[in-house]
């Protein structure tokens, strides 16, 4: 007779047919592997195959074509893991970052405006079959197989035992609050933190290249409007980077209706909106609309944000 508090796994197939090799287990660092739920807390479920785990490069052999924005963001390791309950599966994907900022940028670079806003971690996004959320240098993401509510209960199941293992505090970088945290209608807006060119190609394309040469900034997405800062050193280097940025965005070919001086740059983009660009001190701020007025306006709001921070005040 088997003891009632003992639990026999299951091991079925892999779900992830991946043909790579891998570094044993035993030889990785424990703390990895400690973020996986206890199976003792999950009667009834059952796994499938054993962890995949990565490290650095190595994830370019575990996932297909989307481990270059991790990298980007500064990644560390991973682990991967599938689970089995009644009809739903579900694939359980945990990376832990540098720090907490690069978590919440790959975090905000995964998700968007639409979905539900779950209260799972620091902050998490159910998205039709799939949810994700960060906190502290890591960033979860759970992925179902259909949109039946039985998976959505194993999801949020997995999420909830993965998230009571991820101990300490975090928060969002500084530059994403500077943001207006809403909509003229109220819609919270969606923020990107970013940390190099990938992920801000994503979100809007300035020119080939990194035409910002920035280490970290912000894409505030409003639905028509888009706001794009950037934090420099000192105030030298965001005039820099406004020239040299003016003049390659004048000659790359993608705007129209170009002006530039050393105050910044403004031009028509092909969707036929607005870009308005200024430097703000060590701030660089872009904003994108389809009326020009509203653009200035914008920009301004921003730059009005910007010069109370400056003096101490919370925007």
């Amino acid at each position: 007779m088997i003891d009632g508090a003992a639990k026999i796994v299951r091991v079925l197939s892999p779900v992830y047919l991946l043909v790579l090799s891998t570094v044993p287990l035993f030889a990785q660092k424990q703390s990895v592997l400690e973020y996986l739920p206890d199976m003792a807390s999950l009667d009834g479920w059952e796994v499938m195959g054993e962890p995949q785990t990565a490290e650095g490069e190595d994830l370019f052999l575990l996932i297909n074509g989307g481990a270059e924005i991790y990298n980007e963001y500064g990644f560390s390791r991973a682990v991967f893991h599938s689970y089995v309950h009644g009809p739903a599966s579900v694939n359980l994907e945990i990376y832990e970052m540098k720090d907490a900022a690069s978590a919440y940028g790959a975090y905000s670079f995964k998700t968007g405006r639409d979905g539900e806003s779950i209260d799972i971690g620091t902050e998490a996004r159910f998205e039709e079959y799939y949810l994700n959320f960060w906190k502290g240098n890591l960033v979860v993401t759970l992925v179902g197989f259909d949109t039946e509510p039985e998976t959505r209960e194993a999801i949020l199941t997995l999420a909830n035992l993965v998230d009571a293992r991820i101990t300490g505090e975090s928060a969002r970088p500084e530059l994403v609050d500077i943001l207006p945290p809403t909509t003229i209608g109220g819609a919270p807006v969606h923020a990107t933190y970013v940390e190099g060119n990938l992920a801000l190609l994503n979100r809007y394309r300035f020119g080939s290249g990194n035409v910002f040469q920035a280490e970290r900034g912000v894409v505030g997405d409003y639905g028509e409007k888009l706001v794009v800062l950037f934090h420099y050193e000192n105030e030298e280097q965001t005039f820099e980077r406004v020239a040299a940025a003016s003049e390659q965005m004048e000659a790359g070919g993608l705007f129209t209706e170009t002006e530039a001086d050393e105050m910044g740059f403004s031009g028509r983009d092909r969707d036929g909106r607005f870009l308005l660009m200024r430097p703000v001190g060590r701030y660089l701020v872009v904003c994108v609309d389809a009326d020009r007025p509203d653009a200035f306006t914008f920009l301004e709001e921003i730059a009005g944000r910007l010069a109370m921070r400056a003096e101490g005040q919370r925007p």
